[in-house]
C-alpha cells in the first residue's frame, strides 16, 4: 500500500537498535507514555533518541490532566489503565539531554467525548532531518 514511501515497524524500542542498521527521521508514540512511570518513560526517550537521525523528531500523544478540565474528561481519563497520566509540564520534563522539546500543545478536539490530549514534539540535537 505504501510502496517505498514508508516502513512501519512494530517492536519494543529497546530491541530495535540491535535489529536495525539505520536511523529514523521520525518516531511516533500514541497512548504509550502514560502507561510508563517517569523512569520507564525516560528510558523510552533515551532509546528512541539512539534511533533518530540528528534533527530527527519524536512525537508523543497521551492523555493529559489540566487545570479547569472538563469534569467528564477527567472522569473518563480516571478509568484509563495507564496510571501515569501527567500534566503538560510533567510530559515536558521527561526528555533528557538527548532530546530537546520543540513544543507541547494540549488538544481537546480529537474525540467526540470530552478528552484532553497532550501532543509533544522533541528533537534530537543536530541539523534538521530531511523530509520526504
Amino acid at each position: 500500500k505504501y510502496g517505498g514511501r514508508a516502513t512501519f515497524i512494530h517492536a519494543r524500542v529497546q530491541d530495535l537498535a540491535a535489529k536495525l542498521d539505520c536511523e529514523f527521521d521520525l518516531a511516533i508514540t500514541i497512548g504509550v507514555v502514560h502507561h510508563l512511570d517517569d523512569g520507564e518513560a525516560k528510558e523510552l526517550f533515551r532509546a528512541v533518541s539512539k534511533l533518530l537521525k540528528p534533527g530527527g523528531r519524536l512525537v508523543v500523544s497521551d492523555p493529559v490532566f489540566r487545570e479547569r478540565q472538563n469534569p467528564l474528561a477527567r472522569m473518563v481519563m480516571s478509568f484509563d489503565r495507564g496510571k501515569s497520566i501527567r500534566t503538560k509540564e510533567g510530559y515536558a520534563r521527561l526528555a533528557g539531554p538527548e532530546l530537546e522539546r520543540v513544543r507541547t500543545d494540549v488538544r481537546s478536539d480529537f474525540m467526540r467525548i470530552p478528552y484532553d490530549h497532550c501532543i509533544s514534539v522533541y528533537q534530537k540535537p543536530g541539523p534538521t532531518a530531511s523530509t520526504p
